[in-house]
């Protein structure tokens, strides 16, 4: 692990991606000054080779992950051999991801799908997430999971699956990982602590009340902030382009829901962010 500790970790954030070409560094500066650290997840091979390649460019707090968001499914070949030549012996992959099950997109891009096809297209996902979960125990990497469901709990509820499936086939391998940008339910979300997973919280938390009393019931040492920046300003951003340092943001509603000090959930979430990341 690093020596040196922040003040908080944005634990998925998108300086990689073409919104930020101008002014990544700018941005990197400034969140550095405010103590943030972040990790850049890659949605695709492009976006997973500019992360490394800005981790790269820092002596610390800034990490990456590697993967194929499952929206890409359909235009991107998993090359697992590219991948794991990117992320491996290289200290500043931290992580596999984002990598999952994104039903909403399906039908939301596809306009009038047919169910046949639209069912094709989630066993596409599905397999492109083995995929990843196999490339996870090859590297011994945690993972970053992405899920949307198209109605209630329906991915959520595959990916449970998948991942006990994965575990019942690996008994020798521990798999680590966080559900990114959690918007199920409290149930959902024990699930995924019982499998030994984290929660990871946006801005979105900031301007709706849908996850109250998820956060409210969930173990501090189980949650991590994040931005996804670009997308997903928090109050009071709300309507511009969102960036690492808003992550204070997140932690301040944490707190407020729990009802303790927001250093607290500073301290926590980093020390859970660096312990799943081993950073």
């Amino acid at each position: 692990m690093e020596k040196t500790c922040p003040k908080i970790i944005d634990s998925h954030a998108h300086l990689n991606f073409y919104v930020f070409k101008d002014d990544k560094d700018q941005i990197i500066q400034e969140a550095e000054k405010r103590g943030a650290w972040v990790i850049n997840v890659g949605s695709n091979f492009e976006t997973s080779r500019k992360a490394v390649e800005i981790a790269q460019d820092y002596s610390i707090g800034i990490y990456s992950a590697v993967g194929v968001h499952p929206i890409h499914v359909q235009n991107e070949e998993f090359d697992e051999e590219c991948f794991r030549d990117l992320a491996q012996n290289n200290e500043r992959v931290i992580a596999i991801g984002e990598t999952g099950l994104d039903y909403y997109h399906i039908y939301f891009d596809n306009k009038g799908i047919s169910e046949p096809q639209a069912q094709k297209i989630k066993e596409q996902q599905k397999n492109l997430f083995r995929k990843h979960l196999e490339l996870s125990r090859i590297l011994n990497l945690p993972l970053i999971f992405h899920c949307r469901d198209q109605k209630e709990n329906d991915a959520y509820l595959e990916m449970i699956d998948i991942l006990n499936e994965f575990r019942e086939s690996h008994h020798d391998f521990e798999l680590r990982g966080v559900i990114h940008c959690f918007s199920a339910d409290l149930g959902i979300a024990k699930m995924f602590l019982n499998l030994g997973f984290l929660i990871g919280f946006t801005g979105i938390i900031t301007f709706s009340k849908q996850f109250d009393e998820v956060i409210k019931n969930l173990p501090l040492d189980k949650i991590l902030v994040e931005t996804d920046c670009p997308y997903l300003s928090p109050e009071p951003k709300r309507g511009e382009r969102n960036l690492p340092q808003n992550v204070f943001y997140v932690a301040e509603r944490i707190a407020q829901l729990k009802d303790i000090g927001v250093e607290k959930v500073k301290q926590q979430t980093v020390e859970n962010t660096r312990n799943l990341f081993r950073i």
